[in-house]
């Protein structure tokens, strides 16, 4: 997404040729008249240019002042949301270090244990069919260190897993996914249901960018009427999506996060 200031730069490239052009038609013409007039022009062109520098200083500190807030309020938006949980983190595809990270620290913020993170390769999926997708969930899902750390051994993923730890929450961030990690995903979703977990899919801010590009309304895969899922939360790996990620972990069903979800947040009700 291109930046304000990229725009400000734009608009002052343009305001200077139109100067450079005034100037030199003047310098041809030799008619003072124009030349007054067009000097008189260029006034207010500068003139227009230095307000939007100043709006666009304004702006900028305005939103920096609701990012920092944003970020200062997750701790309280999300205290105590998962106290007594363990949660499974599952990175699909797209999904970079930084933001599993930051799905951790919300979630550990909101009182959750974090039992494992599995970074899924994207070569085995393309390949991969029904019967191995599901196998691979059920492996994931099942708890068992052994069987988990099998993927990372086959090449399947990489994982780090606690010993001793059973999952009663299951997060799997994706970023725009293909065809195969949606396969993947439904799969995972489908165990998850038959094992009780309560399971959230959660979109990168890229994903959101991506669906916020195409038709009005359109969400990437729209996976939550195709496969029984908790909830989905776009925006996940920023501090709003993490805030809505770790309330909708919590236990309630819908679908929040950044645009193109319908509503920042799930209700609060109860808490």
């Amino acid at each position: 997404m291109m930046s304000l200031r990229y725009h400000v730069v734009s608009l002052a490239a343009v305001f200077v040729a139109l100067g450079i052009g005034i100037l030199l038609g003047a310098a041809m013409s030799g008619d003072e008249g124009l030349a007054g007039q067009q000097r008189a022009l260029i006034e207010r062109l500068d003139a227009d240019f230095n307000r939007l520098s100043q709006d666009r200083d304004a702006l900028a500190q305005e939103l920096e002042t609701a990012r920092r807030y944003v970020e200062e309020s997750v701790s309280y938006v999300v205290r105590g949301a998962l106290e007594g949980k363990t949660v499974g983190i599952v990175a699909v595809s797209g999904v970079g270090a930084s933001e599993v990270n930051s799905v951790k620290d919300v979630c550990e913020l909101a009182g959750a244990r974090i039992g494992a993170v599995v970074d899924l390769a994207q070569g085995p999926l393309k390949n991969a069919n029904d019967g191995q997708l599901s196998v691979w969930a059920q492996a994931i899902l099942s708890s068992d260190i052994d069987r988990v750390r099998s993927l990372a051994s086959q090449g399947i993923a990489k994982v780090a897993m606690e010993e001793r730890c059973k999952f009663n929450a299951l997060l799997a961030l994706c970023g725009p996914a293909e065809a195969e990690e949606s396969r993947f995903v439904q799969a995972l979703s489908a165990t998850a249901k038959g094992a009780g977990i309560p399971f959230v899919l959660g979109w990168t801010r890229a994903a959101a960018l991506k669906a916020r590009s195409e038709a009005a309304g359109a969400r990437p895969g729209s996976l939550l009427e195709r496969a029984p899922l908790l909830a989905e939360v776009y925006g996940v790996g920023t501090a709003s999506g993490n805030a809505a990620m770790a309330l909708a972990l919590a236990g309630v069903r819908g679908t929040y996060g950044q645009p193109p979800a319908p509503s920042a947040l799930p209700a609060q009700e109860g808490r």
